[in-house]
Order: structure tokens, then C-alpha cells, then sequence
């Protein structure tokens, strides 16, 4: 289905905004970008609130932000497209969307040029 990004990569409201945001309905099904595991969930009150960190074969890393659910547990191995969480609203946010962030080695990378 067509996903529709409502805020990109790059400066937003002098802040850098380290992923992209992409419009969902509460509860909806999201899928992990790559194969891997669940390095690590969890609540983050100033920000992204429910979370999940997926480490990549590659040594990539996938962060989704503002869950409903986390639908598996940390240590959980994941194939591509798998279901892994369940959007929401949670944390420092002005409406139901997935935060989405690709880093390598403690560097941000911009996920428009990785995930279709």
C-alpha cells in the first residue's frame, strides 16, 4: 500500500529530525524493514515513547517510534516484512504516525535512500 511520509529527514524547527514519519492508523500492523533481531524495546517519556530497536544482519539498525505495541520481545529473531509492533501515538507526539530511523555504527542515515 502507498505510505504517505508527513515529515522527512533532515532540520526541522532548528532540530534535527533523525528519521522520517510516516501517516498510520492507531493499531496498524508495522512490519520490520530487514532481517534481524529485537535488540531492544521500551518507553521513552521525552520523545519517542514506546519503542523498538531491530539490529540488521548488516549491522544496520531500524528504530520505530511512537508504538501502540510492541509485539515481540527483546532477543526475538525477525525475517523482512515480518509484523513486529503495532502503530500508535505514544510520547512527544501531535498525532497517530511511525517515527522510522536507520542508523549504522552511531550514525544516522536517511531511510528514503534504503527502504522502498
Amino acid at each position: 500500500a502507498d505510505v504517505l511520509v508527513t515529515s522527512v529527514y533532515g532540520m526541522r524547527c532548528k532540530k534535527m529530525h533523525r528519521g522520517i514519519d510516516l501517516a498510520l492508523e492507531v493499531g496498524d500492523t508495522i512490519a520490520s524493514a530487514f532481517e534481524g533481531y529485537v535488540r531492544k524495546t521500551g518507553y521513552d517519556y521525552g520523545g519517542y515513547g514506546r519503542f523498538m530497536v531491530v539490529r540488521h544482519l548488516n549491522g544496520l539498525e531500524t528504530v520505530y517510534g511512537h508504538l501502540q505495541t510492541c509485539l515481540l520481545d527483546e532477543g526475538t529473531e525477525v525475517k523482512s516484512g515480518q509484523s513486529i509492533a503495532l502503530g500508535g501515538n505514544t510520547g512527544r507526539s501531535t498525532g497517530p504516525h511511525l517515527h522510522f530511523e536507520l542508523q549504522k555504527n552511531g550514525t544516522y542515515l536517511n531511510p528514503i535512500y534504503y527502504v522502498d
